[in-house]
């Protein structure tokens, strides 16, 4: 999908590129329908002191306060882009290739229009885009948690549950609107919930540019945790802690620490159960949760109706146990 948008992007680029090129002829480029080493009367093989002479020269002779022409300022800007051009090496190879090779019309208006946009630094571009990174970041968090908790209090189930703990806990007993008694019920299944992880409230220290700004703190802690890791288990051959055992569990389901914590007690019970740091152990966690699955869509009255219009000879002919 990246390489599909990606290619989609590039053509829309290049149609876009193609399209405002047929808004300008070739003589529309630099110097007009003069090229610029005329304009400065000087040979393609002029080196940069020569144009640096030949600009002085004709500075003093096109100036718009000693020139008397009716078209002196136009005779002046004309060789001021004449010597900016001339002046700077890339823009000048860009230039004698164009003059060398006029049938690639497209490439020259390229290398035209980026001697033309304004030379923005780098940095600026860059703090930019991170702030706007990290300010979407923050708000698709806080919409994604607020959606969440929108959807739970339109449920049936949440929203009885909450309003049953408000009418025990007395919250319903003065008399109230229905915006205010929403408030009430939104905030109790809110509490209720507790959402963790990427459903959990919006958290400043999650975005790109707290990420960035602590990237050096992160990664040496990381480093030290490791090292003091190879210390304990490895040197030491310490016993695994309980959260030694945590990582691992984490590292065997390819999981974050906020996400198992997120975990019921049952399921973060039956990993310590099963020992699914141990790789034998998790090959058969995972093929025990496998069968208990299939054991569950066995005893499921769709799978039992989809056998029998099989054994009709119905269109179903899955192999259900594979």
């Amino acid at each position: 999908f990246l390489e599909f948008h990606s290619s989609l992007s590039m053509r829309l680029l290049l149609l876009l590129v193609a399209l405002a090129a047929t808004a300008l002829a070739a003589e529309d480029f630099y110097c007009g329908s003069r090229t610029c080493y005329q304009v400065m009367g000087l040979e393609r093989t002029a080196s940069a002191g020569e144009v640096r002479k030949a600009y002085r020269t004709l500075s003093l002779q096109l100036h718009p306060d000693k020139n008397e022409a009716e078209d002196a300022a136009q005779q002046f800007q004309l060789l001021v882009t004449a010597y900016e051009l001339l002046k700077d090496e890339e823009s000048r190879a860009n230039y004698d290739h164009m003059l060398d090779h006029p049938e690639q019309y497209y490439r020259n208006y390229y290398n035209y229009m980026r001697y033309r946009s304004p030379r923005i630094p780098l940095t600026p571009i860059l703090v930019v885009m991170v702030t706007i990174i990290s300010a979407l970041q923050y708000a698709h968090a806080w919409s994604t948690h607020r959606n969440t908790i929108e959807r739970a209090t339109m449920t049936p189930h949440y929203r009885q549950l909450a309003t049953r703990q408000a009418e025990e806990s007395g919250l319903f007993k003065k008399k109230l609107s229905k915006t205010e008694k929403d408030d009430i019920i939104r905030s109790i299944v809110r509490r209720n919930l507790d959402l963790k992880g990427d459903l959990g409230p919006a958290d400043w220290r999650k975005v790109l540019w707290v990420r960035i700004l602590l990237l050096p703190y992160t990664l040496s802690a990381h480093v030290g945790w490791w090292v003091y890791w190879i210390y304990r288990i490895d040197m030491c051959h310490q016993q695994y802690t309980h959260d030694d055992l945590v990582y691992l569990i984490c590292c065997r389901l390819r999981c974050s620490r906020e996400k198992f914590e997120h975990f019921d007690d049952e399921t973060k019970e039956e990993l310590f159960d099963y020992a699914v740091w141990d790789p034998a152990n998790f090959k058969e966690y995972v093929a025990d949760k496998r069968e208990e699955q299939m054991q569950k869509l066995r005893d499921s009255g769709w799978y039992k109706q989809a056998k029998r219009q099989q054994k009709r000879g119905g269109p179903s002919s899955f192999n259900y146990n594979d």
